[in-house]
C-alpha cells in the first residue's frame, strides 16, 4: 500500500496576513435590522443546515429579512446575477455546502 501525503492549508479570515492579501469587507456591529443573504450550492442537507442556522440567528438577533438563493448547478460558480442581487439586497451573505 502506498501512502499519499497531502498538505492542507487552513485560512482564517480574521488573521492579519490573510487581510494583507486581499480586501476584506468591514464586519457588521450587529445583525439586528439587517438583511441576511444565504447562497446554497445545492448539496444534500445544506437546506437543513441553513434552516437551522437561520432559526438560531433569528433567535439571537432581530434579522429584518433573509434572502435565500441557490446555485443552479453544484459544480459551477453562481451566475453573476445572483451575486449582484445578494450584494444589492443584503448586508451580509453566508455561503456554504451541505453533506
Amino acid at each position: 500500500m502506498v501512502a499519499i501525503m497531502t498538505k492542507l492549508k487552513v485560512l482564517d479570515p480574521s488573521w492579519e496576513e490573510t487581510a494583507a492579501k486581499g480586501k476584506l469587507s468591514r464586519r457588521l456591529d450587529t445583525l439586528d435590522g439587517k438583511t441576511l443573504g444565504i447562497l446554497w450550492n445545492g448539496r444534500p442537507t445544506g437546506d437543513k443546515i441553513f434552516d437551522g442556522m437561520v432559526k438560531l440567528l433569528k433567535e439571537r438577533h432581530k434579522i429584518k429579512e433573509v434572502v435565500l438563493r441557490d446555485k443552479p448547478y453544484i459544480g459551477n460558480i453562481a451566475p453573476p446575477e445572483i451575486f449582484e442581487e445578494l450584494a444589492a439586497k443584503c448586508n451580509a451573505v453566508v455561503t456554504g455546502v451541505g453533506d
